[in-house]
This record gives C-alpha cells, sequence and structure tokens, in this order.
C-alpha cells in the first residue's frame, strides 16, 4: 500500500516510471543568500542505451516532524557526456549512435525552495524505474536517492556535493582500481564515508546477488572511512552498483546530515590496459611552518604552507598521462602545476587560506589508451582547524520595531581574516528570570566589511585579500528579529563562541560571551546603544600616547555609563587574566572617561590586549533600562608611524546663547547653538590627514567642514532640536602612512542643560522664590533658575527687550526713557514662571 500512494504521488508529479536504465544519482543543496531558502541539485547518470531523461523532476519533500509531504521541481540545468572512450573511439559509444561499451550522460537539474518550517529529520528523495542492469543484483530493481537534512539545530547547512571530474567510471583486465568519489562538504564538516545498500524506495534496499551486499558490493572491495576513497583487485566484468553514504558531522559530533551517492561501476573483461598508478608523496616543503604529512594525509593550520611532489607512472610506456583535480575548487589560491608525461609528476602547493571549501581534494590520473581511458585517482585528507574559529571582537545590540515586544538584533563579529571560518548565521539565547521560556534564535548574515588598518595602496595585499600582510580583519554584521514572551525587567541576550583570539593579557584563548540585557517592563520602548560603522580594530603604536573612541551611539539618546570589566567565557563567567591584569586594568597605562568611554592609552606597549566595555543606559528617572557590551582586542605593534593628534575644542562661538563646553563636553538647551573647531595635526609633515565622524548618524542636521591637509581643521556646528537627551558622536582622524594607517579618536559627548520641568508646582515654587527688580537704570533678577528668558515690555504692550540670561543673577540695562515696564520671566522650556510690574 506504502509503495502504491508513493507511485500515485510520483506520477501525479511528472515523474517517468519505465525502462530509464539509472546509472546513478545523488541529490544536494545549498543554502542561498535568503533566509531558509535552499538551491537542491539533482545530478542524475543514465546508460546512452536507455531512453533520455525529462526536462524536470519533482523532488519529494519529507518533513519527519509532521509527516507531510511537499515536492520542488528541479530544471534542466546542464548535460554532458562521461564515457571514458579516448578521443579516437568516441563514435563507438552509445552516447554517439554507436553499440560498443557502455556510455554514459551526466545530467545536472536545478530548483530552490523556500522552508516555512524547522525540522531536525527533513527527507529529499527521487524515485525512478528502473535501474540500470547489474551484476550484484537481482533483476531490474528501481531507482531510489535521499538526502537528509537538520534546519532546526543547523539552519543554513549546504550538504556534501560531488565535484565535476566524477564520471561512472570504466576499468579493464588487469587493473588495480583506485576510486575518489570526489565528495567535499560546502561547510568544512566533518564527513564520514560508508558502502551501505542502494535503495528501490523509501526504506527498502535492493536485492543483491550472493555473495553480494551493500557494504560488499564488489569482491574485495574497501573505503576509507575518512575520504571515501575506494579500493580493490579484481578479475570480474560486468556492471556493479555502488552506494556510499556520507554523514556530515558538526565539530561537536552532531550529525547535520547525510548525502548518497548510487552509481554504477564497470568491469570490461574484454580489454587489457593497467591505468597509471599513485607514488607516495613526495619532496614535502613546509616552508619553515609546522605543516607535515603521513601516507596521504597533510596536517596544517593557520598561516602554515607546503609544497609537495605525487608521480604517477603508466606500466605500458607508450601511454601519456593526464591529470585532473577537484584542488582548485576546494582549496582558495592553490596550484598544482605538471612535468613529465610517462611517469608525470604533479607539484601541489597551498598557503592556508581561512575560506576553504572542505578537508579533502582529489587528484586524477588517465592515460590514453584505446578505446578505455585507463584511469586512477588518489583522495588527500587534510587535517586543519574544524570550521569554528577564533573571533577578535563581538558585540550584540537591539532594537524595537513598532510591533509590540518585537526586538531586531543586530550581532558584530570582528574577526582576523587569518583565522575566521565564514558562517553564514549564528545563534544567540534569549533568558528571562521573570517565568518565560527560554530560547534561542537564529541571525542571518547581512553584510561584511573589511576593516583592515592599511593604507589604500595596500588594502589589496591584506590577508583577507589572499596578501601576504597579516594585518588583514572583517566585520561580520548577523540581523534576525524575535518577538518577546512580554514585558520582564530582566532580559539577558547573550551570544556565546567557542574560541577567543590569542591576547597577552588572558591566560588561555577561552570562549566569547557577549549580551546586552533589556528592561520592557518600564514605561517607554528601548533600544540598545550599539557601534556605529567607523568602529576599526584599534592599531596603536609602540610608545606612543593613543586616544581611542568607542564609537557608541545610543538611539534613545539616554544617560550612558561606561566601565571597564571583565571579559567573559561561556558560562558568563570571568575570563582568567595573566598576572597584573584584570578587567578593569587590561592593559599598561589605560583609562576610561566613565561618562564617554573614551580610552586614553599612555606609553602603549606591544602587544594584544582584550578589552570588554559595559555600557549602562539610565532613563531620565535614574532606572537602568538595559545594559551593551562591546568585547574586542586592541593591537600595539613597534611602527615608526606617529598618528595624528586631537587638538582641545578651540573656536567656540555660541552665538551669544548659553551653550558652553568642558573639554570635550558641550552643554546647551532650547534655542541655543555653537560652532567649534577641532585641528589634527600629523608630527610627519609629509602625511596627510583624513577624518571620518559618525555625527550626523547623531545629529542629522549638523554640519561639518574641513580645511587644510596637515594640519587639518574640522569646524562642527548645530542648533539645538527638540528632545535632545544626550548625544555621544566620534571623530576619527587617520594619516596616509603605509602599510598601516596612524589613527586617533574622540568622542563628544552633547547633553542638555539644567532643563526646568514645566509643571505648576515647581513653576509656583520658584515664583516665589523669584525676586525681580529696578535699581536707577537696570533690572535685577535673582531666581534659582540656572537657564532663562527674560522679555521686557511697555505698557502699550510692545516688546522692548527679549533675552536669555543665567537667571541665577541676572541684571538689564534700561536704555530706554523713565517708565512703567511689565517684566516677564520664562524657564527654559519657554514656560511663563513670574510676571512683575516694575
Amino acid at each position: 500500500m506504502l509503495k502504491s500512494i508513493l507511485y500515485t504521488l510520483i506520477t501525479f508529479f511528472t515523474f517517468t516510471l519505465h525502462a530509464s536504465h539509472v546509472a546513478g544519482g545523488n541529490i544536494s543543496y545549498k543554502a542561498t543568500n535568503n533566509p531558509n531558502e535552499v538551491e537542491f541539485t539533482l545530478t542524475f547518470y543514465r546508460d546512452c542505451s536507455g531512453v533520455s531523461s525529462q526536462n524536470s523532476y519533482a523532488l519529494t519533500i519529507h518533513n519527519g516532524c509532521t509527516g507531510l509531504d511537499s515536492f520542488v521541481i528541479v530544471n534542466n540545468f546542464m548535460e554532458e557526456d562521461i564515457s571514458q572512450f579516448c578521443p579516437a573511439a568516441a563514435s563507438i559509444s552509445p552516447c554517439n549512435g554507436g553499440n560498443i561499451g557502455s556510455g554514459f550522460i551526466k545530467t545536472v537539474f536545478k530548483g530552490t525552495h523556500q522552508f516555512n518550517s524547522f525540522c531536525d529529520d527533513w527527507v529529499f528523495s527521487l524515485g525512478i524505474c528502473n535501474r540500470n542492469p547489474s551484476a550484484n543484483l537481482l533483476g531490474n530493481p528501481c531507482f531510489y536517492i535521499e538526502t537528509t537534512m537538520d534546519n532546526l539545530n543547523f539552519p543554513n547547512n549546504s550538504s556534501p556535493f560531488v565535484t565535476d571530474i566524477f564520471h561512472i567510471p570504466t576499468y579493464t583486465l588487469g587493473s588495480t582500481a583506485h576510486l575518489s568519489n570526489y565528495i567535499v562538504d560546502q561547510d568544512q564538516d566533518s564527513l564520514r564515508f560508508s558502502l551501505v545498500a542502494a535503495l528501490e524506495f523509501s526504506g527498502d534496499s535492493v536485492d543483491y546477488v550472493s555473495p553480494y551486499s551493500g557494504t560488499s558490493p564488489i569482491t574485495n572491495i574497501s573505503i576509507d572511512p575518512a575520504t571515501g576513497q575506494l579500493s580493490f583487485p579484481y578479475s570480474m566484468s560486468g556492471n556493479y552498483t555502488i552506494a556510499v553514504l556520507v554523514e556530515e558531522f558538526s565539530e561537536l559530533g552532531q550529525l547535520k546530515g547525510t548525502f548518497i551517492n548510487d552509481y554504477i561501476i564497470s568491469l570490461d573483461d574484454q580489454m587489457v590496459n593497467a591505468p597509471p598508478s599513485f607514488g607516495n608523496i613526495s619532496n614535502f616543503n613546509n616552508f619553515g611552518t609546522n605543516a607535515s604529512f603521513g601516507n596521504n594525509e597533510l596536517t596544517l593550520g593557520v598561516g602554515d604552507q607546503f609544497c609537495f611532489d605525487v608521480q604517477m607512472t603508466d606500466t605500458d610506456a607508450n601511454d601519456s598521462i593526464s591529470i585532473t583535480s577537484d584542488i582548485q575548487t576546494v582549496l582558495p589560491n592553490s596550484t598544482i602545476t605538471y612535468s613529465g608525461s610517462n611517469p608525470t609528476t604533479a607539484t601541489v602547493c597551498w598557503n592556508f587560506q581561512p575560506n576553504y571549501m572542505s578537508n579533502a581534494f582529489s587528484i586524477k590520473a588517465t592515460d590514453n589508451a584505446c578505446p578505455y581511458l585507463g584511469s586512477n585517482s588518489q583522495t588527500y585528507l587534510l587535517n586543519m582547524p574544524p570550521a569554528t574559529s577564533n573571533i577578535i571582537g563581538s558585540n550584540l545590540s537591539y532594537s524595537t520595531t513598532n510591533n509590540p515586544n518585537e526586538i531586531a538584533f543586530t550581532l558584530n563579529i570582528l574577526a582576523d581574516c587569518n583565522a575566521f571560518y565564514f558562517e553564514s548565521d549564528m545563534q544567540i539565547n534569549i533568558q528571562n528570570n521573570c517565568g518565560f521560556s527560554d530560547t534561542s534564535i537564529v541571525l542571518f548574515i547581512d553584510s561584511e566589511a573589511e576593516i583592515s588598518p592599511l593604507c589604500p595602496a595596500e588594502i589589496n595585499n591584506s590577508s583577507c585579500n589572499g596578501g601576504t600582510l597579516p594585518f588583514g580583519y572583517k566585520k561580520f554584521t548577523y540581523k534576525g528579529i524575535h518577538q518577546l514572551a512580554g514585558n520582564c525587567s530582566d532580559w539577558n541576550f547573550n551570544f556565546t563562541y567557542s574560541n577567543r583570539g590569542v591576547a597577552n593579557n588572558l591566560q588561555s584563548s577561552d570562549a566569547v560571551y557577549v549580551e546586552s540585557t533589556l528592561n520592557n517592563s518600564l514605561p517607554s520602548t528601548n533600544s540598545s546603544p550599539y557601534l556605529s560603522d567607523l568602529f576599526e580594530i584599534p592599531f596603536l603604536i609602540n610608545g606612543q600616547t593613543m586616544n581611542l573612541s568607542n564609537f557608541i551611539i545610543d538611539p534613545d539618546q539616554d544617560s550612558l555609563k561606561f566601565s571597564l570589566v571583565s571579559a567573559l567565557n561561556s558560562q558568563g563567567a570571568a575570563v582568567t587574566y595573566s598576572n597584573g591584569y584584570s578587567g578593569t586594568n587590561p592593559m599598561p597605562g589605560i583609562s576610561m572617561d566613565e561618562s564617554t568611554g573614551q580610552l586614553t592609552i599612555s606609553n602603549a606597549v606591544e602587544g594584544k590586549y582584550s578589552i570588554t566595555v559595559l555600557v549602562e543606559e539610565f532613563s531620565n528617572q535614574g532606572d537602568l533600562k538595559g545594559t551593551f557590551m562591546h568585547d574586542f582586542i586592541l593591537q600595539v605593534v613597534s611602527n615608526s608611524n606617529s598618528a595624528p593628534s586631537i587638538s582641545p575644542i578651540v573656536n567656540f562661538n555660541n552665538y551669544e546663547t548659553f551653550a558652553s563646553f568642558n573639554d570635550y563636553n558641550i552643554q546647551l538647551v532650547n534655542g541655543e547653538q555653537f560652532c567649534f573647531d577641532l585641528t589634527f595635526t600629523d608630527v610627519n609633515s609629509a602625511d596627510n590627514i583624513n577624518v571620518e565622524t559618525d555625527i550626523l548618524e547623531a545629529l542629522p542636521n549638523a554640519t561639518i567642514t574641513a580645511s587644510g591637509n596637515n594640519p587639518y581643521t574640522a569646524t562642527i556646528c548645530w542648533a539645538f532640536e527638540p528632545g535632545l537627551k544626550n548625544v555621544f558622536f566620534s571623530i576619527k582622524a587617520k594619516d596616509n602612512a603605509c602599510p598601516i594607517v596612524g589613527a586617533n579618536s574622540q568622542t563628544i559627548h552633547i547633553s542638555p542643560g539644567d532643563f526646568v520641568p514645566s509643571n505648576l508646582a515647581l513653576a509656583e515654587s520658584i515664583a516665589n522664590s523669584t525676586k525681580i527688580y529696578k535699581v536707577a537704570d537696570k533690572i535685577h533678577i535673582e531666581s534659582s533658575l540656572t537657564y532663562g528668558t527674560v522679555q521686557v515690555y511697555d505698557m502699550t504692550g510692545k516688546l522692548l527687550i527679549n533675552k536669555k540670561i543665567n537667571g541665577q543673577q541676572a541684571q538689564i540695562n534700561l536704555t530706554f526713557p523713565t517708565q512703567i515696564f511689565i517684566v516677564k520671566l520664562f524657564d527654559a522650556n519657554g514656560s511663563l514662571i513670574k510676571t512683575q510690574k516694575l
């Protein structure tokens, strides 16, 4: 009954059920850049003596969590002849109208599908009848393949796939077969290979001719579980069906999915041709790094490199050997060169690159015998760092949306391009102490940007771009939205990663943990502080005194308090610091302004230092609204360059208002404005200075103009806008030294003056304590107001004077004839406090 239902579904969705002579196939999938979207690839091998394939097929998508099925249509993408005939004998192939031997066609079909749910038991399958006749199978059973996926625990995973150099292998009498499966994994997952029973239907294996079985489909065949390499001596003939199961595992040993490559091996005892044989790795050179090898396995880590030779020989001296390899698909910027025709030597070289695809590559050696080409292959395993890596900075921020209790999260990861393996999604945890269920959500990659401290002329030589300079860094930004379960004073959002970058002030490279918190039980909504795009991995110069902004912006303009705190491990506990260091003293000569987050490092000492900054945000009433944590590594290098210096605020102009400044803190109230200059100077007069700022992100209507190159002067102007609470913006000055750019930065804090709340009780209190009187030609005002406005009218109601004052002690000179005046006093918000007739 089950088979009948399956047949009905397949027929309904345009499956073809006839003697199609299926020689093999597989289903792979790849995550696209769209959340929960997958591109499927059906690779289909068929015997040319059978019928042609269809233009499209319907893959069944089975959700094991609900029991429901759906379908995705995959359409013909490309087709190629993969027969093993030499060019001179191509005309006798059944694929070209001949009738000698076996000819095979590979057809590739593609299609995309958007998943609307998560499950740990997805099965993607295709069933077609019938298989190619096979010497190790009873009858002509149907052909069924499947691939599985777990997008509940591993969203955005991509399956293993077979590279383009795979073909249906044909071996002739006298061969000793060494066959690669040419299977790589797109996510650098660990793979485990095994021989399994081929399938006729879901859960039903084909029937084998004794003594053959799924695990022994050819006499004396063996498979390397780490590489999938097949080996077998033989003296039989015919087509033999084999099925290779590939299981992919996470770094923690969790099964992420399975993939089956089902195909036939053709053995021909009518022809005699020994294929090329492979020698061992020779002339291995690690160029002084830690790369090493044993048998056909290479071990290397970040920064390592190697070259080695492997020789291939054909016993028929008249044959010449050609080489193909998938190494350049697997290992970026690898090289493979060849010398000689028989024997042929392949020289393989690679300098470790963090964005490699998989942990194995294969080389295929093919002779030029006719009519069948003799071919053997060898897979080489690379023992490399797993698909986790070190990160050198991270922070997690959030903002409210227009929907109640809906939060938009942004996770920034700062990474060394030599030690980070790109991941298209990251998981964060959402926890609370209010009785709601804890949960986790996945954030998906939104953008990436290089933040290397290199001059434009050298940026292409950074390690992010395959260059030789080690100072290559990127920022990866991940985003996602989540609906909180309700209001709670103690929401905790956190991100954990397995490895922290190495730092001189830490005893070990512990895990990374950063968090942000939210109290959404307060009357107003809240968005956390966040890091502006101006932030880059800080590079300081040994022995110099440097200023470093944290480039923090708060969209709600809350009062912020900054502090240096301990970095945290995966349990949220403080990491262990090296002797003499702590969270509050993470490097020599460091200090922080708690009101702006400005860091000053005096006489910087060479090394890498882990820095963690905690930002607490408070409401006007002093309630803690939430916290934000910024964790990063600061590096001090030995370099002759000097970064530009930043002057104090100069040429401050308040346009006769009470706007004022102290150091880099500016105060002003409604109706006030300012302009000021900052001057940047580089002691190397040949250097030009470029200034960047995030002021327009914090104050959209501000203006900034520049003059000069070195010194460089920036003039900043702004007029008070209603609603101002607290604003932070930063200015960064960079020179054009090469290869490392010198940089300094400064945070400016703008806050309101002492606003007087406009309510009746307070206004009455101030009015009762305010004295307005006239002595000679002066009006005197004594009031508890910090800021205010006084207006003087004559008895006709004509406004004579309109002036901002410091109301605590103010005098107004009268230049009008002696008469009776009406004096009105307003607070900083424009509310009338007192009227007095003089």
